[in-house]
């Protein structure tokens, strides 16, 4: 009885190939003589090899059917010196360069044994220290740049013989993300693209509080700082770029002016600017304030997404048998993390600090003879997405 057909273990006989000597397995993808054992073992079950015209027409067979995609095989690989793969390109390559500014070569894919059409294959940098260039078979036409410790998916398209070079599609993006919470140089990752950089500037502080007994008095909220964001391609980003992470604001204090601090501005050097939330205005007996700051303005700012930042939440000023309320709480960031607003009830007690990037800071809350300080705005940062 004869084997089902099986297009990954099949003979063919081809039309422009000599089908009177040989036949082609698609088992070893290779062309074997009509006296081959295996061959001859296979017909004796009854199976009858394929006809087809030419090899262009059984290339559009595999292609079809994707063939390559199932040829499964590894090669692993570890050299300082330039590497050429094996024909046909094995489904996975491991490869570990110990030595810098080496290349993998793709082989020829002109001949016969080196029908590998359709379908997809991986190479893998499974080393720690250099990065290394896939290249086509001509050995200069870079195809992809794979850096340490990453693994490409490489498509191969249909009718891929052009020129004798294999002809390849990447369809793999390695995602890596640098943040600064304080100021400092960025150096791009090796191999990186193109990336997206978010700034948010520094929050405002909240503002200060000066109470009398049963009366309440609550300090503003500081604003949250602004938001901008940009995507730059790697020659536009350079080989670094300086970054001023935003410091929040302070808190206010009644000792001085008793409105919190501005946040200050974060940026990726001139590429992307974002500025930082204003604080939060105090409140006491006979100065009646106590609403609060605005967030951060997009005046100035630079990216191709600016948004102002929260404002923060307004304060209380009391006269004679007031409620107790709650401080101004902080503007939230774009990540959220405001400070809450606090309560005094017969006490002092002090705004608390923003708590996510660029936040605000919450206003100070009498309900007592003294002074309660505003809290802090939380600082800025620059996050850099790089995409390889």
């Amino acid at each position: 009885m004869s084997d089902p057909f099986n297009i990954y273990n099949w003979y063919w006989k081809v039309g422009d190939q000599s089908p009177g000597t040989q036949v082609y397995s698609t088992a070893s993808n290779s062309f074997v003589p009509l006296s081959d054992t295996t061959y001859t073992t296979w017909t004796g079950r009854g199976n009858v090899a394929t006809v087809i015209d030419t090899m262009a027409n059984l290339y559009s067979v595999f292609n079809s059917n994707c063939l390559a995609a199932y040829i499964e095989k590894q090669q692993t690989t570890s050299s300082a010196v330039d590497i050429t793969l094996t024909n046909p390109v094995p489904s996975i390559a491991y490869i570990t360069m110990t030595a810098a500014s080496k290349k993998v070569t793709l082989p020829r894919m002109d001949t016969p044994s080196g029908i590998y059409i359709g379908g997809r294959f991986e190479i893998a940098n499974s080393g720690s220290v250099n990065a290394f260039n896939v290249v086509a078979a001509d050995g200069t036409t870079v195809l992809a740049t794979i850096p340490t410790g990453v693994s490409y998916i490489f498509t191969l398209l249909a009718n891929n013989t052009q020129n004798g070079n294999i002809q390849v599609r990447s369809t793999s993006v390695k995602v890596t993300v640098q943040i600064f919470v304080s100021s400092g140089t960025y150096t791009p990752t090796p191999g990186m693209k193109y990336c997206t950089v978010e700034c948010i500037g520094g929050g405002g502080g909240g503002g200060a509080a000066r109470g009398l007994a049963n009366q309440c008095y609550a300090g503003g909220g500081g604003g949250s700082g602004a938001y901008s964001r940009v995507n730059l391609t790697a020659a536009q980003v350079g080989a670094s770029q300086a970054i001023t992470a935003g410091a929040g604001g302070g808190g206010g204090s009644m000792g001085a002016s008793g409105i919190g601090g501005t946040g200050s501005t974060t940026s990726f050097g001139a590429l992307c600017l974002a500025n930082g939330g204003i604080g939060g205005y105090h409140s006491a007996s006979g100065l009646q304030y106590g609403y609060g700051g605005s967030g951060g303005n997009i005046t100035g700012a630079v990216g191709d997404i600016k948004f102002w930042g929260a404002p923060g939440g307004g304060g209380f000023y009391g006269n004679g048998g007031s409620p107790i309320v709650p401080s101004g709480f902080g503007g939230s960031g774009p990540y959220g993390g405001g400070a809450p607003g606090q309560f005094a009830v017969g006490a002092i007690v002090n705004g608390v600090s923003g708590h996510e990037w660029g936040s605000g800071g919450s206003g100070g809350n009498t309900n007592a003879v003294g002074d309660a300080g505003g809290g802090l705005g939380a600082n800025g940062a620059c996050i850099i997405t790089e995409y390889s």
